[in-house]
C-alpha cells in the first residue's frame, strides 16, 4: 500500500522568507568560493597547507565535491513544494545524498 503525504499550504511569513534568502545566499557564496578548489591548481590552496593537500589530492577532492554538493542541496530541502505531491521521491533521494556528501568530508583528510 502506497502512503501519499499531503501538506497544507501555508503562507510564508517574512521572517521565514528573509531566513530561506539569506540561508540560500550563503550555500550560493560558500559554493563559489569553494569552486576554486577543484581546479586541481596548487596555487589555490593555503601556502601552509599545499604539500598536504597535493599529496592527498583524492581525498581532499572527495571532500570538497561532496561539501558542495551537500551545501547547495542543502537550502532546497527546506522547501515545502519538493516535499510534497510527486516530487517526494526527489526530496527523499536528496536527503539520502546530502549526509553523505557531509559524512566522508571528516574521515577522508588526513590528520597531520
Amino acid at each position: 500500500m502506497k502512503s501519499s503525504i499531503t501538506l497544507a499550504p501555508r503562507k510564508m511569513t517574512i521572517p521565514g522568507k528573509v531566513g530561506r534568502g539569506f540561508m540560500l545566499t550563503l550555500a550560493v557564496l560558500l559554493f563559489v568560493l569553494a569552486s576554486r578548489y577543484p581546479s586541481l591548481n596548487p596555487e589555490v590552496y593555503f601556502p601552509e597547507q599545499r604539500d598536504v593537500y597535493t599529496a592527498n589530492i583524492a581525498f581532499l577532492l572527495t571532500h570538497i565535491v561532496g561539501s558542495m554538493f551537500a551545501t547547495i542541496i542543502g537550502p532546497f530541502q527546506f522547501l515545502r513544494g519538493i516535499r510534497a505531491g510527486g516530487t517526494l521521491n526527489l526530496h527523499r533521494w536528496l536527503g539520502l545524498d546530502f549526509p553523505s556528501g557531509s559524512r566522508f568530508k571528516p574521515i577522508l583528510l588526513p590528520k597531520h
